[in-house]
C-alpha cells in the first residue's frame, strides 16, 4: 500500500528540511529541540520495529516515548521565554491523546491510528521552524531576560 512508503518518506523529508532550516536559522534552544525530535524519531522507528502489533492496538512503547517527549516539551515550554514551545507541546499532546483514544476504542482501524499518530508531528515541526524564523529575525525575547524577572 502507498501509505506504508509515502507517509514515512514524507515524514523524514519534512524532518530533514525542518532540520536544515532550524540548524541554520535557529538558536540553541531550537537546535536542541531539533536533535530531541530526531532522536525520538529514530527511537520510534526502532520501537515500532520491535512491536508486533503495527498499530492494531495501542503501541505501549510508542506511548512511552511520546509521553517522555511530551514531558520534555512541557518542561521547555514552562521554562522558556519563547512561545513556540507551548505550541509544540500542545500539538504533541494531541498525538499522545490519540494513543489514549485507541485504548478507549480498540477497534479503531490501524491505518487511521497510524495516520493520526504521524499527522501531529507536522505542526510540531512547523512551530519549531517558526521559532527558528523568529530567532533569525530577532523577534524573540532573550532567554536570560526571563530569569531576571521580565514579564514574559
Amino acid at each position: 500500500m502507498i501509505y506504508q512508503f509515502f507517509f514515512p518518506a514524507l515524514y523524514w523529508l519534512v524532518l530533514i528540511i525542518c532540520g536544515i532550516y532550524v540548524s541554520r536559522r535557529g538558536g540553541s534552544l531550537e537546535r536542541r529541540v531539533l536533535w530531541l525530535l530526531v532522536c525520538m524519531s529514530v527511537l520510534s522507528v526502532l520501537v515500532s520495529m520491535m512491536d508486533d502489533n503495527r498499530f492494531h492496538s495501542t503501541g505501549y512503547g510508542l506511548l512511552a516515548l511520546d509521553l517522555l517527549l511530551l514531558a520534555i516539551l512541557m518542561r521547555i515550554a514552562l521554562t522558556s521565554a519563547r512561545y513556540w514551545p507551548i505550541w509544540a507541546a500542545g500539538f504533541h499532546m494531541i498525538s499522545v491523546i490519540t494513543h489514549l483514544a485507541v485504548m478507549a476504542v480498540p477497534d479503531l482501524v490501524p491505518t487511521a491510528y497510524a495516520l493520526v499518530q504521524g499527522l501531529w508531528a507536522y505542526p510540531v515541526f512547523a512551530s519549531l521552524a517558526l521559532g527558528a524564523r523568529w530567532v533569525s529575525r530577532g523577534w524573540v525575547p532573550d532567554e536570560t531576560s526571563r530569569r531576571r524577572g521580565a514579564p514574559f
